[in-house]
């Protein structure tokens, strides 16, 4: 008997006990990925964190991304982005609302270290143009406080 033949005909309940198993290890005949289309989206997101738990699974997190619901990639892109990174494989599974919030979280931090060009195709125009006056008016005064720093030297 192969689970895998199994998968499209389980209901939920069934779909839970196999990720249970492959959880705690007891399922070990089945691929994670092999699962995805048939798991509901909180068993994908089990699923996705089991993976990020145990790298020598060799799990591509991006292999779920298709999978996970939207509530749940914006939670994972924006918990990236306050410790100071962009998880460029959630970008184009992330909504429009969260991206904003990476430009907002510029807007109110120009200094940040965070690198946002790779976000400029998935952004709304208005974003973009956000982001550019930011980065202008940023500069300028930057460039302000630096004329007027050499100044208070001489």
């Amino acid at each position: 008997m192969k689970i895998a033949n199994m998968l499209p005909f389980l209901d939920d309940e069934g779909m839970q006990q196999i990720v249970d198993g492959i959880v705690d290890g007891t399922i070990t005949d089945v691929s994670v990925t092999s699962l995805l289309p048939f798991a509901n989206e909180q068993q994908v997101g089990q699923l996705y964190k089991f993976s990020l738990a145990h790298p020598e699974k060799n799990i591509s997190p991006s292999s779920f991304l298709p999978f996970l619901g939207d509530v749940f990639v914006d939670d994972e892109f924006l918990k990236e982005l306050d410790e100071g990174r962009i998880a460029k494989a959630l970008i184009p599974f992330v909504s429009d609302k969260a991206l904003h919030r990476a430009v907002e979280a510029y807007v109110q931090n120009p200094d940040m270290e965070i690198d946002l060009d790779c976000l400029y195709p998935f952004l709304d125009d208005k974003d973009v143009t956000l982001l550019l006056k930011t980065y202008l008016s940023h500069k300028k005064s930057k460039v302000a406080t630096d004329t007027t720093d050499d100044s208070a030297n001489d």
